[in-house]
């Protein structure tokens, strides 16, 4: 596997883990795309080339 495909695949997970610590929390109504992009370490944008919405991210989990 390349660096980008390391890359992509690291950013996903990242993703999910900040959803599944997010969504303890908050849970799911209570937490923003926004919340999880910047928690993942992410731009909005890039969350959003990753998930279409936070739904699908619990979907995921």
């Amino acid at each position: 596997m390349g660096a980008r495909e390391r890359n992509k695949r690291e950013t996903h997970a990242r993703i999910l883990q900040a959803a599944k610590v997010l969504y303890a929390e908050r849970g799911v109504t209570g937490t923003t795309a926004d919340d999880l992009a910047e928690a993942a370490g992410v731009s909005r944008a890039t969350f959003f080339n990753y998930f279409r919405s936070k739904d699908e991210v619990l979907t995921a989990l």
